[in-house]
């Protein structure tokens, strides 16, 4: 089965949420995107602005790296993932959510005013399962 993958940039709408999982206390990080597009109605003739809201997280290694970058609502971000789905606690299926699991995140700008050259998040590790010989996703 192959994986849908999801690349993009967009601001983010809030602060990064912090949380802590398991009995290890693992650390979560997750931030929403918002990314925005163009869209041309035929039967119109006009061209519109869709925006949509992407869901992004991460655990472990690549959440805490993320996590001392303080990033903040607003700053500019591209983000890289393969995307999956859950049903939320208590949810049925109709309410299935779909989220991007964070793999390469890179700072575009910051939106307090520091001009940033893109901040590349954690190389890839022999740990995380990702890592090659040259740190890069195996794909």
């Amino acid at each position: 089965m192959s994986e849908n993958w999801w690349r993009g940039s967009g601001g983010l709408t809030s602060d990064p949420r912090i949380d802590f999982v398991g009995t290890s206390g693992v650390t979560k990080w997750s931030v929403t995107v918002a990314t925005s597009g163009t869209r041309y109605d035929s039967a119109t003739r006009e061209q519109g602005v869709i925006t949509t809201y992407v869901r992004a997280s991460c655990i472990g290694y690549r959440a805490d790296r993320y996590t001392e970058m303080n990033l903040k609502r607003g700053d500019e971000v591209l983000v890289e993932g393969p995307l999956s789905q859950y049903v939320p606690e208590g949810g049925d299926e109709k309410d299935r959510k779909t989220t991007v699991e964070i793999v390469r995140l890179e700072v575009l700008r910051r939106s307090r005013g520091k001009s940033a050259s893109p901040e590349q998040g954690p190389p890839a590790t022999e740990s995380d399962g990702w890592a090659t010989s040259d740190g890069e996703p195996p794909f």
